[in-house]
C-alpha cells in the first residue's frame, strides 16, 4: 500500500484503536508487546491516559499526536460509541493531518466494514435514535476505512506471523527520512517558509538553484534542513550532503559524490573509486532524467560545486539544488537563481529561542528568576542561534546564582564575538573528563564512528559515554549517522583553547593538528611531554622525513595520525603510551623490533608495505586494507583481543594464518577483493563470536572449510563474485537468514550449493542470479529449503525448470526469473506464490497459471514470444500484470470477450485488477473515449441489477528517455450527488514509448452506488503531480453489465495488500 508521509513532529508512533472486550486480553496484548519490543512508541488507552484529565479529550489528542493509527475491526467494534468517535477522528486526521491509517480486519471482512454488514448493521440500527448527523459521520468513516488497504487476519496462518509483518511495516513507516530539527524553524514565520515559497515559485522552471548564505552559526543549515523536510517527498530522489567543506578536505570529494548517488538511487554500496571526474560522469548519467532535491550544506569552494552539481543538465527537469554557504560571492559565481540571506534573530525571537528550547524547555520564564537577568543574557547571544543554543543549554536547570555568575563571565569577554563568549563560558563549566573528550574530538575524531571513538578514548582513560552525554546536552557536539560531529565554530573554539595553552611554543601544547605547527615541532626536534596527540595527515606534511628523536620526549603521546611520513632512527622507548596509530602508507615492512606499544587498541595501516607480526595483546581494531604486498596475514596468537579486522583489497593476500582461531572476540572480518585468496583455514570455524564475514570479490577462492557450518553466530555472509570451483562440505547448524549471493558471469553453481544445503532450514532468501545454471545444475535438494520466501534464478541458461523443484516450497512468495533468455515455458509453480518476475525472457512462449484461484502478480515485460498465459482467460482472477513491450499478449486485451464476467470466480483481490501493457490506442469497442485525461459519461437508466463495474483504460506518454514509476490516480466525481472520491493503484512503469494502463473497477467501489441517469466524471493523473514529463494522452471508460439479463454475484474484494507484499524489497514496481 502507498502512504503519504507527514513532516509533523509526533509524540507517538502508533495509536491503537480497538474494542476491548473481544481483543484486549489476547490479540491486542500480543500485538502491543511486539510493537513495544521493537522500540515503537504506542498509545493504548489503558496504558497512557493521565488520571484526572477528560478521557475522551485525551484520546482525540493522542490520535492527533500519532504518526500511524492501527484500527482493529472486530465484530463488536461498532457497539462502542467511543470506538466510533475514535474512528471518525482518525479518518478526519487522515484527511487533514496526513495520519497514516492501517486497518486490521480481525474477525470481519473489509466489505463488512465498507457496507456496515452484520454484525455492524445491528449496532448502527440502535443508533438511529441518536443525532443523525453524528451517525452519518460514523458511517462515512466506516466506508472510508473499509477502502483502505490493510490486513485481513484470516489470511495469516499464525498470529505471530501477522504481528511480525505488521511490525516490519510500522518500522519502515516510522523510519526517519527527515533531518532532525529544533521546533522553532517549522512555522509560517521562519526563514524556512520564505525559502519554501521560492522553491514553489521557481519549481516549474527547469532545474533551479538556490543559495542560502549568512555568517557562521546563524542557522543556515537549520533553515536548509527545514526546507528539505518540508519538500523532499515531492521529488523522485533526494540527498542532504552535510558538512561539505569539512568532508572535502584531504581530497575526499569522491566520498561526497558517493553519498549523493547512494542517497538518490537508494543503493548502499555505490563505488566512486578516488576519481572525482568519474564521479561527475556517474552523477550526470544516473541522475540526468530524475527530478531530484539536492542540498549541499556548508560549501566554501567552487571545486565542491563542480564535483557535485557543476551543470544543471546533470539533473532532470523540476530538480532543485540548494547551496548553503558563508560566501555570497560564491553564490554569484555559481549563478544561482535566487539568494536568501539568513539574518540575526530579533530580540523577541532571541529570547523565545533562548528560554523555549534550551534554558527552560517551555514558553514562560520561571517566577524565581529575574526577567531582566534573562533578557540581559539572551541579548548577549547577539541574535545568533548557535550562541543562544549553547547558552541556554548551559543554564538549563541552574539556580539564580549561576545565572548571575554567567552574566559576569560573559561581560568579561567583551572583546570576543557573541558566539565565542557563549562557547567559552560553556566549555569552562565542563568537568575535566568532558573537557578532555571535547578537545580530543575537535582535534582528532570529527567524522569518526562513535564505537571507534569510544574504543580509543576509553583506552585513553576517559569516561566516553558520560562525557558524550554531557557534550551533546550542552550542544557542543552531535552524532549523525553514528558519526561524531561538531559545528565548525565549536571545533574552532576548541582548537583555539588548545592553541592558547602556549601561543608561541606549539611543542608545549597538548595536541597538534595544524600542519605548520606539526612540521615545526618534528623538524626542529621540539617534542615535549605535554603532547598527547598529533595529526600529520595534511598534504603539506605527507612526505615529511624526520628522525625518531623528535618523539623522544613525547612520553604521553596517545594518538598519532600520519600519511606517508618517514621515520628514521631507533624506536626504543617510543610510543609506549600510544592507543591509536593511524599511519597510511607506512614505509616499513613490519613494526620495528624495538617498539613495544603494548597499550595500542587501534592500528590502521592502509596502503602500506606492512606484512609483519602483531605482538599487541590489547589490539581490538586492525585495518590493513589495500596493503598490496601482504601475502599472508600476521600471526594473531599475540593479538587475542581483536574484534574487527579489515583486509579489503589486499590483492596479494593468499593465506589466512591458522592462529586466527585464537581470536575468540572477533565479530567482523572483511576479506573483500582478496583475489589471491584460495582457501580459508579450518581454524576459522572456531570463531564463535564472528557475526559478519565479507568475502565478496574473492575470485580465487576454491574451497570453504569442512566445518564452515560451525559459525553458528554468523549473521551476514557475502560470497559475491567468488570462484566457480568453491565448495563447502558441511554447513551444519548455520542459521543465516539470507545469503546475498550474486555470481559473476563466469560462476558455476556447484560452489554455491553444497550437498548439505537442506540443513539450512532457516534460509529465507537465496540469490543464484547470473550463475549459468542449466537444468542439470539445479540441485534436487533445493526444494528442501522449506523456509525459503525469495528465490532469484535470473540470468541463467535453463530452458525449463524441473517439475519437482517447487513441490515443498510452501512459503515461497517471490520467484525471479528475469533475463533467462533460453526459458521457453513455466508450469507447476509454487502454490502460494505471490509474485512472479519473468521480464526479458525473450524465448518464453507460455505460462501455466491455471492452478491459481488468484494469480500471482505477474511481471512479464519484454517477452516478445509470450502468447499464452493459461488461467488468465478472463480478468476475474487477476490482480496485477505488467507486460510492457510483450506485444503478443497485449493483443488479448483488445478482445472484448476478455472482459466478460462469468461470476464463477470468488474475487478475493486486494484492489481492482491492474494491467500495464504495450499500446497507444484504446479499443474501438469502448463506449466512451476521449483525448486527454478527463472523460464524462451519463449512466443509462435502470442499471441497478445488471451493472457490474467499469473498465478504465488510459494511455501514458513520457517525453524523457529512461524508466519512470508512478502510481495511477483516478478521481471519480458523481456530479449528480456532488460526491468525489479517489482511487489509487500500484505503480506503473513507463518508458519513452506509449504504455496502456487497464483496470476493472467493480460496482461496490462506487459509494454511494451508481444509479441510472447520474453524470459521472473520471479524471486520470499520476501519484507524483510534480513530475511534468509524464502525461495521460488518451482515456476511455466502458461500463460492464451482466450478460443475458443475468445478475452476477457481487464481487468481493479484500484489502490486505501488505500481506501479499513480498520480501523482494522496494525495487519492484508494485511496492513503491
Amino acid at each position: 500500500m502507498s502512504h503519504a508521509f507527514s513532516s509533523k513532529i509526533c509524540k507517538y508512533d502508533v495509536f491503537l484503536s480497538f474494542r476491548g472486550e473481544d481483543t484486549r486480553r489476547t490479540f491486542v496484548s500480543h500485538l502491543y508487546k511486539a510493537l513495544e519490543q521493537s522500540g515503537i512508541r504506542i498509545f493504548k488507552d489503558d496504558e497512557r491516559l493521565e488520571r484526572g484529565k477528560p478521557i475522551f479529550d485525551e484520546l482525540l489528542k493522542a490520535i492527533e499526536e500519532s504518526k500511524i493509527a492501527i484500527v482493529i475491526f472486530s465484530k463488536s467494534y461498532a457497539s462502542s460509541r467511543w470506538c466510533l468517535e475514535e474512528l471518525a477522528h482518525i479518518i478526519k486526521c487522515r484527511n487533514e493531518l496526513e495520519l497514516i491509517v492501517i486497518p486490521v480486519f480481525y474477525d470481519v471482512t473489509p466489505s463488512d466494514v465498507r457496507h456496515q454488514n452484520p454484525p455492524f448493521a445491528d449496532s448502527f440500527l440502535q443508533y438511529m435514535k441518536d443525532d443523525m448527523e453524528k451517525v452519518q459521520r460514523w458511517r462515512a468513516a466506516f466506508v472510508e476505512a473499509g477502502k483502505i488497504s490493510g490486513y485481513h487476519l484470516l489470511n495469516f496462518k499464525h498470529e505471530a506471523k501477522f504481528n511480525k509483518k505488521l511490525v516490519e511495516e510500522v518500522l519502515e513507516l516510522v523510519k526517519p527520512t527527515c533531518m532532525h530539527l529544533p521546533g522553532l524553524v517549522i512555522g509560517p514565520n521562519s526563514h524556512a517558509a520564505g525559502v519554501i515559497s521560492l522553491c514553489e515559485f521557481y519549481s516549474s522552471a527547469g532545474v533551479c538553484m538556490f543559495g542560502i548564505y549568512g555568517m557562521g552559526g546563524i542557522g543556515k543549515t537549520t533553515v536548509a534542513k527545514a526546507v528539505y523536510n518540508q519538500i523532499h517527498r515531492r521529488y523522485e530522489g533526494f540527498s542532504f550532503v552535510a558538512h561539505v567543506r569539512e568532508r572535502s578536505e584531504n581530497n575526499m570529494l569522491h566520498n561526497l559524490q558517493k553519498q549523493l548517488l547512494s542517497d538518490v538511487l537508494k543503493r548502499d554500496k555505490f563505488k566512486v573509486q578516488y576519481n572525482v571526474d568519474k564521479g561527475k560522469c556517474l552523477i550526470q548519467d544516473r541522475l540526468g532524467q530524475r527530478k531530484v532535491l539536492i542540498v549541499l550544506d556548508d560549501v566554501d569552494d567552487m571545486s565542491q560545486i563542480k564535483a557535485l552539481a557543476e551543470e544543471r543538465s546533470w539533473f532532470g527537469s523540476g530538480s532543485t539544488i540548494i547551496i548553503t554557504t558563508r560566501s555570497e560571492s560564491l553564490l554569484d559565481d555559481v549563478g544561482v537563481d535566487y539568494k536568501y540571506e539568513v539574518t540575526r534573530l530579533d530580540d523577541f525571537s532571541s529570547k523565545r529561542l533562548f528560554f523555549c528550547f534550551h534554558a527552560f524547555k517551555n514558553t514562560t520564564v520561571p517566577e524565581n528568576l529575574d526577567h531582566e537577568l534573562v533578557n540581559n543574557i539572551a541579548s548577549l547571544g547577539g541574535g545568533v542561534p548557535l550562541a543562544l543554543e549553547v547558552l541556554g543549554s548551559l543554564l538549563h536547570k541552574k539556580d539564580d546564582q549561576t545565572w548571575r555568575s554567567t552574566l559576569e563571565s560573559l561581560k568579561n569577554l567583551a572583546h570576543h564575538t557573541s558566539i565565542h563568549k557563549a562557547l567559552k563560558v560553556s566549555y569552562d563549566s565542563l568537568d575535566d573528563n568532558s573537557k578532555e573528550i571535547f578537545l580530543d574530538i575537535a582535534c582528532f575524531f570529527i567524522e569518526a564512528q562513535q564505537c571507534f571513538a569510544s574504543l580509543v578514548l576509553t583506552a585513553c582513560g576517559h569516561s566516553f559515554n558520560l562525557g558524550k552525554g554531557i557534550l551533546i546536552g550542552r550542544c557542543l557536539m552531535k552524532i549523525e549517522q553514528n558519526q561524531l560531529w561538531m559545528h565548525d565554530l565549536v571545533r574552532d573554539m576548541a582548537r583555539e583553547i588548545v592553541r592558547q595553552e602556549s601561543v608561541k611554543e606549539p611543542h608545549m601544547r597538548s595536541r597538534l593538528w595544524f600542519h605548520e605547527d606539526v612540521r615545526y615541532v618534528l623538524e626542529k626536534n621540539k617534542g615535549s611531554d605535554q603532547i598527547e596527540g598529533i595529526s600529520a595527515i595534511h598534504p603539506r606534511v605527507k612526505d615529511l622525513t624526520v628522525g625518531t628523536k623528535s618523539f623522544a620526549r613525547m612520553d604521553r603521546l596517545k594518538i598519532f595520525q600520519a600519511k606517508g611520513m618517514n621515520l628514521t632512527g631507533s624506536f626504543k622507548n617510543l610510543f609506549e603510551e600510544l592507543r591509536w596509530l593511524y599511519w597510511q602508507n607506512f614505509p616499513l615492512k613490519c613494526l620495528p623490533t624495538d617498539i613495544h606499544p603494548t597499550k595500542l587498541v587501534a592500528l590502521d595501516m592502509q596502503y602500506s608495505k606492512y606484512h609483519g607480526s602483531l605482538p599487541l595483546e590489547n589490539l581490538a581494531y586492525l585495518n590493513l586494507s589495500h596493503c598490496q604486498r601482504l601475502k599472508r596475514t600476521p600471526d594473531f596468537s599475540r593479538a587475542i583481543s581483536l574484534e574487527t579486522i579489515l583486509f579489503t583489497g589486499c590483492s596479494e593476500l593468499g593465506e589466512i594464518d591458522s592462529s586466527i582461531k585464537y581470536l575468540v572476540k572477533l565479530v567482523y572480518l572483511n576479506l573483500e577483493d582478496c583475489v589471491s585468496l584460495k582457501n580459508l583455514p579450518n581454524s576459522i570455524c572456531k570463531l564463535e563470536s564472528l557475526q559478519h564475514l565479507d568475502m565478496s570479490g574473492c575470485s580465487g577462492l576454491q574451497q570453504l572449510p569442512a566445518d564452515f557450518g560451525n559459525l553458528t553466530n554468523l549473521r551476514s555472509l557475502s560470497l559475491e563474485g567468488c570462484n566457480r570451483s568453491l565448495k563447502a562440505q558441511s554447513w551444519r547448524t548455520c542459521i543465516l537468514s539470507h545469503f546475498p549471493w550474486a555470481g559473476s558471469s563466469s560462476s558455476r553453481p556447484e560452489w554455491l550449493l553444497p550437498h548439505s544445503l537442506s540443513r539450512l532450514s532457516h534460509l529465507t532468501e537465496l540469490n543464484l542470479k547470473d550463475c549459468r545454471l542449466s537444468e542439470a545444475d539445479i540441485p534436487t535438494n533445493l526444494g528442501s529449503l522449506t523456509s525459503l520466501e525469495y528465490l532469484d534464478l535470473g540470468g541463467n541458461d535453463f530452458y525449463t525448470l524441473p517439475s519437482s523443484l517447487f513441490c515443498d516450497l510452501y512459503e515461497l512468495q517471490c520467484l525471479v526469473l528475469d533475463d533467462c533468455k533460453n526459458l521457453q515455458m513455466l508450469s507447476l509453480l509454487p502454490c502460494n506464490l505471490l509474485e512472479l518476475h519473468a521480464n526479458d525472457c525473450s524465448s518464453i512462449e507460455s505460462l501455466d497459471m491455471s492452478n491459481y484461484r488468484i494469480m500471482p502478480q505477474l511481471h512479464v515485460s519484454n517477452c516478445d514470444r509470450l502468447s499464452e498465459i493459461k488461467g488468465m482467460e478472463t480478468m476475474e482472477n487477476v490482480e496485477y500484470v505488467c507486460m510492457e513491450h510483450s506485444r503478443k499478449m497485449a493483443r488479448r486485451f483488445f478482445d472484448e470477450s476478455f472482459f466478460q464476467l462469468t461470476g464463477e470466480c470468488d474475487k478475493d483481490l486486494p484492489y481492482p485488477s491492474s494491467y500495464y501493457i504495450a499500446g497507444s490506442e484504446v479499443p474501438e469497442w469502448f463506449s466512451n473515449l476521449n483525448i486527454g485525461s478527463n472523460i464524462t459519461l451519463t449512466m443509462p437508466p435502470n442499471i441497478e441489477h445488471n451493472f457490474q463495474g467499469m473498465i478504465l483504460w488510459s494511455i501514458y506518454k513520457c517525453k524523457y528517455n529512461g524508466v519512470f514509476q508512478y502510481g495511477p490516480i483516478i478521481e471519480v466525481g458523481d456530479q449528480t450527488n456532488k460526491v468525489t472520491w479517489v482511487l489509487g493503484f500500484p505503480e506503473i512503469t513507463v518508458t519513452a514509448d506509449n504504455c496502456s494502463w487497464v483496470s476493472f473497477i467493480p460496482q461496490d467501489y462506487f459509494c454511494p452506488a451508481l444509479e441510472g441517469g447520474e453524470q459521472i466524471t473520471f479524471s486520470f493523473s499520476i501519484r507524483e503531480q510534480g513530475f511534468t514529463g509524464l502525461s495521460v494522452t488518451k482515456c476511455g471508460v466502458h461500463p460492464v453489465y451482466a450478460t443475458a439479463g443475468r445478475a452476477l454475484p457481487k464481487l468481493q474484494f479484500r484489502s490486505n495488500f501488505e500481506e501479499r507484499r513480498s520480501i523482494c524489497g522496494d525495487n519492484h514496481p508494485l511496492l513503491k
